[in-house]
């Protein structure tokens, strides 16, 4: 249990590192103009990793009360495909909005997704701690995080010190950070054949009063 506590205070240095050392790197190779857009794109990820309709909460409980890898997995997923049709349904508001201020549509989409992508990689570690993969999920969650803003800075500073560099560099770390949890994380098991899946609505219902509390 030690272990896992300290594996834990490790995935959550990495974060104080990037804030410390990564967040003025990226000041400076942007410029004030494009850091307050990055400031707050990194704000917007952090509130839909809050307003996650409850999914992290309820996969967590559901996961550890689960004794079948089958059935786990299948929740597991179930509560990606209703993240997903979440995030697809905001997309639409976002994209108007991005059109109406004269952005790039494909920039808009990127942070879309890449807001997509880091809340389905919070619920794989949900997940995964819940099914008792402390070490794995904390070790994740440290390299992926500190490669992510390694990689961006390294974009920023030889690619191009650009807002559409930024979000570039951030989704593809973002992507292979989260298929990689998804292919560690989740239980190797080929048994979920019969197990009937639960109705988005019926996810969406047990998860809401979690995402209010």
């Amino acid at each position: 249990q030690l272990g896992g506590l300290l594996s834990l205070y490790g995935s959550r240095l990495a974060g104080v590192l990037v804030t410390l050392i990564f967040l003025p790197l990226y000041a400076r190779l942007l410029g004030k103009h494009d850091f307050g857009l990055v400031a707050l794109l990194m704000s917007a990820q952090a509130l839909m990793m809050m307003l996650d309709l409850g999914m992290a909460a309820l996969a967590s409980r559901d996961l550890a009360a689960s004794p079948h890898p089958g059935a786990a997995r299948a929740r597991w997923r179930r509560a990606e495909q209703l993240l997903t049709l979440y995030f697809a349904i905001l997309a639409v508001p976002a994209l108007i909005v991005t059109w109406f201020t004269e952005q790039a549509l494909l920039l808009g989409a990127g942070c879309v997704v890449l807001c997509w992508a880091v809340t389905l990689q919070s619920l794989s570690q949900a997940a995964m701690l819940a099914r008792g993969d402390v070490h794995r999920a904390a070790l994740l969650q440290g390299v992926g995080v500190l490669c992510r803003a390694a990689l961006t800075a390294a974009a920023l500073q030889w690619v191009e010190p650009s807002l559409r560099v930024f979000v570039a560099s951030q989704l593809v770390g973002a992507l292979a950070h989260l298929a990689i949890s998804r292919h560690v994380g989740q239980p190797r098991h080929q048994d979920e054949v019969g197990i009937e899946a639960e109705p988005l609505r019926r996810l969406a219902h047990r998860g809401l009063p979690l995402f209010f509390m």
